[in-house]
């Protein structure tokens, strides 16, 4: 079995913004005292190394039983019929293992943690399996896949923090999962305006498909908007002191007005592709750099 039609199943290179965004959530739940106090260093580190675990099995399980799903419908599609099971390069027996392996896994190092973290995980497995098919019935798609993030945000922050996840930790994860789910909502608008055309023709639904490209571009930017509108309330409210906030937010506020004006500059499909995984990635990396000036911050104040 070739190694290089499965790291082309699971779509490493997107893989990319995903953990850059739970690396983010990790700093940021350090910064809270109520987690450090449970964690010595020692369990710290193993709840960090297993939660990477899960978290690579977790979204092997997305990415795959995606592709599963939509198989036939990537075998029509000719930006996706090269994709790895519509070429037929791995088998779907196969396939479906890995998808059964990685759920349980993942599901298996979450009840580890506790309780609560196993039922949501079981919770984002069922809407990850649930997911693909929700393109056939709504245009709310986007929203689901952002959903997927918010819990896994949750669960982030239920593994460091059993046994003192409070309001005071709750509401803030929150709003960082409304932060997280609200990027990832608007940039998949954005990737599914590539495929306009064909879900037209399929009868799939999109916003792109469903209201058209100017339309669903306000709709992304709307929702890097509020994902910016949720950060804010996070630093300014529940966080920090106005100065440390101010210098926590300047980043990704940059780097959400730059995306969002790349969004209006989009002239074809052709480059649709590029913008979405830019979009993607640099938000994300300024989220990353402005929780670790945060956890630096808060840490010597």
């Amino acid at each position: 079995m070739d190694i290089n039609y499965i790291s082309k199943l699971v779509n490493i290179k997107y893989a990319l913004f995903s953990i850059i965004f739970m690396s983010a959530t990790t700093i940021f739940a350090l910064s809270f005292p109520e987690i450090l106090m449970f964690l010595s260093l020692k369990k710290g580190v193993s709840t960090i190394l297993l939660g990477s675990i899960a978290f690579i099995f977790a979204r092997t399980l997305g990415i795959v039983i995606n592709q599963i799903l939509d198989r036939e419908i990537d075998k029509k599609n000719p930006r996706t019929s090269s994709r790895v099971l519509p070429m037929c390069q791995l088998s779907l027996k196969f396939c479906i293992s890995l998808v059964l392996v990685s759920s349980v896994v993942f599901i298996t190092i979450s009840f580890f943690f506790s309780p609560l973290c196993g039922i949501f995980s079981m919770l984002a497995c069922f809407i990850m399996a649930f997911y693909p098919k929700t393109k056939h019935y709504t245009f709310l798609c986007h929203g689901v896949l952002g959903f997927i993030y918010y819990l896994a945000v949750l669960i982030n922050f239920l593994a460091l923090s059993p046994e003192s996840f409070s309001w005071n930790i709750i509401v803030p994860a929150s709003l960082w999962g409304i932060s997280v789910a609200m990027i990832i909502t608007g940039n998949d608008i954005i990737y599914a305006m590539q495929d306009i055309h064909f879900d037209r023709q399929s009868g799939l639904y999109s916003i792109p498909a469903c209201f058209g490209k100017k339309v669903a571009i306000s709709i992304a930017s709307a929702c890097l908007v509020v994902s910016l509108i949720s950060y804010l309330s996070l630093v300014f409210v529940f966080l920090c002191q106005p100065w440390i906030g101010g210098m926590s937010v300047t980043f990704p506020t940059l780097m959400i007005i730059w995306t969002i004006k790349q969004y209006y500059s989009l002239k074809s499909n052709t480059n649709t592709e590029t913008y979405f995984f830019k979009g993607n990635i640099y938000i994300a990396l300024s989220f990353l750099f402005s929780m670790i000036t945060l956890l630096i911050l808060k840490q010597t104040t």
